[in-house]
């Protein structure tokens, strides 16, 4: 996908945000492991800094792990 948008200056990243302490979540957290867990705040953090990015397309067609 992303080669096929790189034409109409669109980009394409496949963004992992591992385990986010949602709401289902904490209800959940006395069978989870939440330690290593991100909050929703820094999930879309990081997403509208990937969005705004003026060199975004050089990123296109990436996988992206958000605590990386």
């Amino acid at each position: 996908m992303a080669e096929e948008l790189r034409k109409y200056n669109g980009a394409t990243i496949s963004y992992y945000p591992g385990v986010v302490r949602t709401e289902a979540v904490l209800k959940a957290a006395k069978h989870i492991e939440l330690s290593n867990s991100e909050s929703p705040q820094f999930i879309g953090r990081a997403f509208v800094g990937l969005a705004c990015d003026k060199r975004i397309m050089k990123r296109s067609g990436e996988r992206l792990i958000a605590a990386d």
